[in-house]
């Protein structure tokens, strides 16, 4: 439940004509898309129990962010960005790499 409402919040503030950052720093937007999507694509490593399933919802995070990247072209005051894709991107792809790694990690303290 806490990833369908993550994937809400942020679908519903990426479409917002004016989003204020609670703190603000040259490249803010940035670092609040590369963190935003490592949250979104995390929870799955979490939440479900079959590896593929988890792979699958982490990376479904990046055709998401490139879909309210275009629904932002249309709604005033906010501007498509190629730069705000790579962030979410480069968010999920740090997040599979912590979650998978985490999971091995876990696994094999399970075993000892």
């Amino acid at each position: 439940m806490l990833w369908v409402v993550s994937i809400g919040v942020v679908c519903y503030l990426s479409l917002q004509p004016e989003v204020e950052f609670p703190l603000d720093f040259e490249r803010a937007d940035l670092a609040y898309h590369t963190l935003t999507y490592f949250w979104l694509s995390f929870l799955p490593f979490v939440i479900f129990g079959d590896g593929k399933r988890r792979l699958l919802a982490a990376f479904l995070m990046i055709p998401l962010g490139v879909l309210l990247e275009i629904g932002q072209s249309f709604v005033p005051g906010r501007t498509f960005s190629i730069l705000d894709m790579v962030a979410n991107s480069c968010g999920t792809l740090l997040a599979v790499g912590c979650g998978r790694y985490l999971h091995v990690a876990i696994s094999k303290m399970m075993r000892y």
